[in-house]
């Protein structure tokens, strides 16, 4: 598994390494409810707590495992690519 800097992570990995193709749906969905969980605790966060360096890092990690989590479905569940 790869190594989770936030508790959000943990779910993402568990997606992006499940073998199984009957149970990846099921650690996606995981995947992005952890996420969303997140953002919405961001959201309610202080001014200063959104503004800091930390949660900026952790944001763009939310938006590259989002896009990851986005190809998984249209490369191993064979969802359409809406890019195109």
């Amino acid at each position: 598994m790869g190594d989770a800097s936030y508790p959000w992570q943990t779910e993402f990995f568990n997606a992006i390494e499940e073998p199984d193709i009957n149970k990846l749906l099921e650690r996606i969905v995981d995947a992005e409810i952890a996420i969303s969980n997140r953002i919405r605790k961001l959201d309610e966060s202080t001014d200063e707590v959104r503004a800091s360096y930390e949660t900026s890092r952790e944001l763009r990690a939310i938006s590259d495992a989002k896009k990851g989590l986005a190809n998984i479905k249209i490369e191993r569940l064979h969802y359409p690519d809406i890019k195109s």
